[in-house]
């Protein structure tokens, strides 16, 4: 738990490692460029909400991950370089969000380097129940501008 960074190039060339988790009282903060580049086996992330800085390719040629599940709420984690994960795990990883409201998805949505990932949903039963009236009230607007002409 004392923890505070993951350096540059920690973990890298780790193909035995397939979760990276931390636990529940972490103090880490930063995870390093390359910190685990070419983990070719790294199937799932947990980032905690401690972290607010991750670094150039920090996650790059890894390309089995499927799922990345984020406690940062307060603040979405900086991402330095939008090579910090792969282009296909960014349209084919679930980004988990856990959270209090459908709001903390949106502050990563609205990420200039987050917004990157094709999946990014709030983690949780309750989670799905708010992102489906999310997703109504975003159609409910929609069908009330439209114009029918004829």
């Amino acid at each position: 738990n004392s923890v505070t960074s993951i350096g540059s190039s920690a973990f890298s060339n780790c193909s035995s490692l397939s979760h990276v988790i931390f636990g529940e009282n972490s103090q880490l903060t930063a995870i390093g460029e390359y910190a685990f580049r070419y983990c070719l086996n790294l199937e799932s992330v947990y980032i905690p909400n401690t972290v607010t800085e991750i670094g150039e390719a920090a996650f790059s040629e890894d390309p089995v991950i499927t799922t990345i599940t984020t406690s940062a709420t307060a603040q979405v984690p900086a991402i330095e370089n939008t090579n910090a994960f792969d282009a296909s795990v960014k349209t084919n990883a679930t980004v988990w969000v856990v959270g209090n409201s459908y709001d903390d998805v949106l502050a990563y949505k609205a990420n200039a380097k987050w917004n990157e990932f094709a999946n990014i949903h709030l983690y949780g039963a309750v989670a799905q129940i708010e992102e489906v009236e999310y997703l109504f009230y975003i159609g409910y607007l929609l069908n009330s501008n439209r114009c029918n002409i004829g």
